[in-house]
């Protein structure tokens, strides 16, 4: 278990307090040395000044005959000086002694300080006493008298320490007031450091956090404040740049967001890193729940994983148009390396264009060339043929001659009636381009109306009756030419198609935000699988019976652009057997869902 790290406040307070009671030690250890060795000095000093006055109280009294004098002068002295006093001769004998009978000391001629003095007149010495079993300050002067003698005085050294030890309790006193001053001094700093340094983690973490418009302080203190404003530059320069990746990444997804292409960038594992929102429609997933998931958990296309391991496989570009059954559709792939910063291979790269509309359009194109061609051949086939036979036969017959003339004639009718439809959904589609169209506030059961003459004698002879319910102040805003010609187009093909003795049903109405028009017939109905294809140029269902109709193939097409430059749409709906409804779908109200003027 690992140890919680020591807080700097506690760190401070514990070095400076340890060098603080380390610094009153010694000062105090020092101190009472030096005042020690100030007091010996002092002592050993009176001690030699009493000296002289003690040999001059002494000295008469020297001669052997006045011992017993002696001793007692010197008994009396050290009394009076609190001194211990001895008169030591020539040869080393104790004459006299105020501690003790002299007759049972030794020999005491090479005591230092008494060898000292016989030698220079004056010696000292601090040492043990074995007589008196304790350290003693001795001080000792020769006496120039007959006969020659030394006089020592001594002072126990304990008697030193005795006396200072109320200096000495004061300065331990006042060391230990000064240490907690120190100590209080000590603390107030090094909380008030702690705490601004505190002050500056908590800042730095709030910028690790991201706060970068925070800013640190630190006053009081030089260097910290320096340092604070230091972590200051530093989030701004990180806050701009960080800001100017964001814009930048911004941009760039912005930009791959707007792609109508679709981009996907998996690494080497086939895992996915990255996905616009065109490949993400084109796929069918979402890259915030796919990301560095597999691909194949992701996307079930056989065709796309075999193109990715291939494209994993080379080192090069590759390009491939593939069919995504699960998706129905067709996209053409780009793919190339992934690349890092020291151009490592990391992934692929690949781009996708949905050509799905793009193939159906060129099938539409070469089905419209093929349908165009099919129809106007046929037309000019019959036409060229009958002319040539007219050419072979002669005028002769002049009923066959009428009869041949009356086939050229519709076939002609019938060349001018597709080429005057392909003209009508040129205009519409050039009319659509050009955002403008003349548009005029219409009444509906005005258009129904003028739509259902042209019918009139084609309906008489099928005996077809026609249903109106329409509510005749419903009104929509469109071209009134084109309107009625989308809405013949459906009345003649309901006429066409309907059996004799039946009814066709015009219904007009309002339905929320759109105006509906539909034509409903009760004919043999439209297989499901034709619905899809019904609108597009030159397709029928029955390509035999249409003709016979006289059909171009391009009425429904007709309708339905009509109904987009009008901003709408064209349904159907139908059931075998029972009847199809053809529908036109307008935005209601006044140039609703279009923007033409």
């Amino acid at each position: 278990m690992s140890r919680r790290p020591i807080g700097l406040f506690a760190q401070l307070v514990v070095a400076l307090m340890g060098v603080q009671a380390l610094v009153a030690v010694v000062l105090v250890i020092a101190t009472r040395h030096q005042i020690q060795r100030f007091q010996v000095e002092q002592t050993a000093a009176e001690l030699d000044r009493l000296a002289p006055l003690v040999a001059e109280q002494c000295e008469p009294r020297l001669a052997p005959s006045e011992r017993a004098t002696l001793q007692s002068q010197v008994d009396r002295l050290a009394r009076s000086s609190e001194t211990r006093i001895s008169i030591v001769g020539e040869t080393g004998q104790v004459l006299a002694d105020s501690a003790h009978d002299p007759a049972l000391l030794d020999d005491h001629r090479f005591r230092p300080e008494i060898d000292a003095a016989f030698a220079a007149g004056v010696g000292r010495a601090e040492r043990f006493s074995a007589t008196l079993d304790r350290e003693m300050i001795y001080v000792a002067r020769r006496v120039n008298a007959d006969p020659l003698v030394v006089v020592r005085l001594a002072r126990p050294r304990a008697d030193i320490g005795t006396s200072l030890a109320p200096l000495y309790r004061n300065i331990g006193l006042a060391a230990l007031l000064l240490f907690l001053l120190t100590l209080a001094v000590t603390f107030v700093v090094s909380r008030r450091l702690s705490r601004t340094v505190d002050r500056l983690a908590r800042d730095a973490t709030r910028f690790a956090r991201g706060e970068l418009a925070h800013r640190a302080s630190a006053p009081g203190t030089r260097e910290l404040g320096q340092l604070a404003g230091a972590l200051n530059d530093m989030a701004r320069a990180l806050d701009g740049q960080i800001n100017q990746l964001q814009s930048q990444r911004a941009e760039q997804r912005a930009i791959l967001e707007s792609m109508s292409n679709g981009m996907l960038a998996i690494d080497d594992r086939q895992r996915i890193l990255s996905a616009n929102r065109a490949a993400e429609r084109m796929l069918g997933f979402e890259t915030a729940v796919a990301r560095h998931r597999l691909l194949q958990e992701v996307i079930r296309e056989p065709a796309l994983n075999t193109f990715i391991d291939a494209a994993l496989a080379t080192a090069g570009r590759r390009q491939e148009e593939l069919v995504l059954e699960g998706r129905a559709a067709r996209v053409n792939i780009v793919s190339g390396p992934l690349l890092d910063a020291d151009d490592h291979r990391v992934g692929l790269l690949m781009l996708l264009e949905d050509v799905t509309q793009l193939r159906r359009l060129e099938t539409m194109r070469s089905d419209f060339a093929a349908n165009v061609s099919h129809e106007l051949r046929t037309p000019i086939t019959n036409i060229k043929g009958y002319v040539e036979t007219l050419e072979d036969v002669g005028t002769t017959d002049r009923d066959q001659t009428n009869r041949f003339l009356r086939i050229v004639h519709d076939n002609a009718n019938r060349l001018e009636a597709i080429i005057e439809d392909l003209l009508s959904l040129a205009r519409l589609e050039q009319d659509d381009a050009r955002d403008e169209l003349p548009l005029e506030e219409v009444r509906l059961i005005e258009t129904i109306e003028a739509a259902l003459r042209p019918t009139a004698a084609r309906r008489a002879a099928k005996s077809i009756d026609v249903a109106v319910e329409a509510d005749e102040t419903l009104r929509v805003v469109a071209v009134p030419r084109l309107l009625e010609q989308a809405l013949g187009n459906l009345i003649s093909n309901a006429v066409n198609y309907s059996p004799a003795g039946t009814t066709v049903t015009i219904r007009c109405a309002r339905d929320n935000d759109d105006v509906r028009l539909e034509v409903a017939d009760q004919g043999p109905g439209i297989a499901r699988a034709h619905l899809p294809r019904l609108f597009e140029r030159f397709y029928r269902v029955d390509h035999a019976r249409s003709r016979a109709l006289g059909g171009t193939g391009l009425g429904l097409a007709i309708v339905k652009h009509i109904a987009l430059v009008h901003g709408g749409r064209a349904e159907v709906e139908s059931t075998v057997g029972k009847g199809s409804t053809f529908r036109i779908v307008l935005p209601a109200g006044v140039g609703a869902g279009v923007t033409r003027t």
